[in-house]
């Protein structure tokens, strides 16, 4: 991903609020599944990292995009983006 690309990224996700959030819990598979379904609808989601989970948002970040071939887009406070094309969408965000 480009600069000019991941940057046209950070601005449409100003504007989003998150649809995941990782509690005390933590990631499980049912979480990654589900991710992996908004992810693909989507393209680009928010993620919250709730007080009490023992992630921070670059771990919890770099294990989501591990998991789910996504790009990491911005890690920022208790939030981070990340974006993946949609492998059947026929409209792209970049």
């Amino acid at each position: 991903m480009t600069g000019k690309q991941r940057a046209v990224l950070k601005s449409l996700a100003a504007k989003i609020d998150p649809v995941v959030h990782i509690g005390k819990d933590g990631i499980s598979d049912r979480m990654i599944i589900e991710t992996d379904i908004v992810l693909e609808k989507r393209e680009l989601i928010k993620v919250q990292v709730q007080d009490g989970c023992d992630l921070t948002p670059r771990e919890a970040s770099d294990i989501f995009c591990d998991r789910l071939s996504a790009e990491p887009v911005l890690v920022i406070g208790k939030r981070f983006v990340i974006y993946r094309k949609a492998k059947e969408k026929s409209a792209n965000l970049i």
